[in-house]
């Protein structure tokens, strides 16, 4: 099997601060030559960040706290990293950060919300909705369907 190269580095853009004069702490994975970088939701003043040890300088609450959440964070991306590994799935930069974040759910489509919502209009039928109202969602529904195969050459998005 082919060894490939991965990484975590965390590091700050000391360009980009906030109203507070801080800067939020990044994350940058690296997969076989490939990054991927998201935001951490911690922010540090630029002048306390060591930049060989990647983490805050000073012993108070706050550099403490994130100090153990990147600690935190690193250790949880190389699970995900093991885990993919061990599955044997597909691997790449972007496809960790995505189960890190949590975003590798499927998101429900437009014709599955729109569907979702034509039958809730059926069940209330009578009582919110008319016959002719439920009608046009439903000839909405169809026309989209027939859009979405002509211009875009799919059966939903």
């Amino acid at each position: 099997m082919k060894n490939l190269s991965f990484s975590i580095v965390f590091f700050i853009r000391r360009t980009r601060l906030n109203k507070k004069g801080e800067t939020p702490v990044m994350v940058r994975i690296t997969y076989n030559n490939v990054r991927a970088e998201f935001q951490t939701k911690r922010d540090v003043p630029p002048e306390q960040w060591n930049v060989s040890k990647e983490k805050v300088n000073g012993n108070d609450a706050t550099s403490n706290e994130i100090n153990r959440y990147i600690s935190d964070v690193r250790t949880t991306l190389i699970g995900v990293h093991r885990e993919m590994e061990a599955e044997l799935k597909e691997i790449t930069a972007h496809l960790i950060k995505k189960t890190y974040l949590g975003s590798l759910e499927s998101q429900p489509t437009i014709l599955q919300l729109f569907d979702e919502n034509n039958e809730y209009m059926v069940a209330q039928l009578g009582r919110e909705f008319s016959q002719k109202t439920v009608d046009r969602y439903q000839t909405t529904y169809k026309h989209l369907t027939e859009f979405m195969k002509k211009h875009y050459n799919s059966n939903d998005m």
